[in-house]
């Protein structure tokens, strides 16, 4: 029997498949490329919705995130984009573009993944919805896909000012393994 809490949460700015290993989010936001510029691209402003990181990010220069995730910043274009490569990834990468001008902007999360990332082996003991990845290695799974759904809508409370909405990540994860199965027609 299907569980029926699986799809209880509405993934509004789900991730969209965009290519082979690359997934994109996007959000709108009612502030000048300037004003989120300083959410994306600076040490004080990522701490604030992604993750802390122990450099302060610059072009050429390094990134450190809190969960191990280092690297160097390969891109960084005032105020339009900034892109973080991992240390050893030959194709991957984590990419923010801004679009848009002084009446507002659109803000794009997109990630590209080494083909060879596999969640059962990066993440053995997980759960089986939070780790299901139905399209094999180097391609997005279940928990990665929350996670960045997270950030970007907590990215959307932090830079509006409104207090974060509860994230359920379980239940974003179980939602996102509904997804994937569409995407892939393999069922979790």
């Amino acid at each position: 029997m299907k569980d029926q809490n699986a799809m209880a949460v509405e993934l509004k700015g789900a991730a969209r498949l965009v290519g082979q290993g690359r997934v994109m989010f996007e959000r709108p936001l009612s502030v000048t490329p300037e004003t989120l510029w300083e959410f994306i691209a600076t040490k004080k402003g990522l701490a604030q919705w992604f993750m802390p990181t122990a450099h302060e990010v610059s072009a050429g220069g390094r990134f450190d995130f809190e969960d191990g995730w280092a690297g160097t910043v390969a891109e960084y274009v005032r105020p339009r984009r900034i892109v973080f490569t991992p240390d050893g990834a030959v194709n991957a990468f984590l990419r923010f573009d801004v679009h848009g001008g002084a009446g507002g902007c659109l803000f794009r999360l997109t990630d590209q993944l080494e083909a060879t990332t596999d969640a059962a082996r990066l993440l053995p003991e997980a759960p089986e919805h939070t780790a299901f990845q139905p399209g094999g290695p180097g391609i997005h799974w279940s928990g990665i896909l929350a996670g960045y759904h997270g950030f970007a809508d907590g990215l959307v409370d932090i830079v509006s000012g409104v207090a974060a909405a509860p994230f359920d990540y379980d239940a974003v994860c179980r939602a996102y393994a509904e997804l994937l199965s569409a995407w892939h027609g393999k069922r979790p």
